[in-house]
């Protein structure tokens, strides 16, 4: 069987083909890959820590966010034991808008069977809050002095 230079083309062809169709696929997964970190990064952008400034007075907190957005949904817990990882006590608000001051009572803090916050029989060791923001999960701890 004789092979003449129309198989020789014919195959050299092939060759080139093969080397585009895997460089379209290289091509292709790269961009999807691309796409898919994008969405990825910016559905899971991790928490920020927020800005503010706490101070107390007595059983009042004063709160001020000192970012330039709102806070929204913003979920207080209140921990009161020798345990950091546990809070025993939380509060909600729906909004701190973004330069704003805001009071907070301790004793409107409840436990999950609604029993509040008594600042006469126990002491305060930590705030922390964590709040949706246009910037992503924002988070804030605060420890009270002497601890």
């Amino acid at each position: 069987m004789k092979s003449d230079n129309n198989d020789k083309k014919l195959h050299k062809s092939d060759w080139l083909g093969n080397i585009g169709c895997v460089a379209l696929l290289l091509i292709f997964v790269a961009w999807g890959a691309i796409i898919y970190n994008g969405v990825h990064k910016g559905l899971n952008r991790g928490t920020i820590t927020l800005n503010a400034e706490v101070t107390v007075n007595e059983n009042i907190l004063t709160l001020k966010n000192k970012d330039s957005f709102d806070w929204k949904s913003v979920w207080f817990s209140l921990d009161v034991d020798d345990n950091p990882e546990t809070y025993e006590y939380s509060y909600y608000l729906d909004n701190i808008p973004g330069k704003e001051t805001v009071t907070l009572d301790l004793t409107q803090f409840t436990k999950d069977n609604l029993i509040s916050f008594d600042p006469a029989t126990l002491k305060p060791k930590n705030l922390s809050f964590f709040a949706q923001t246009s910037q992503g999960t924002g988070h804030y701890i605060f420890t009270w002095p002497g601890y």
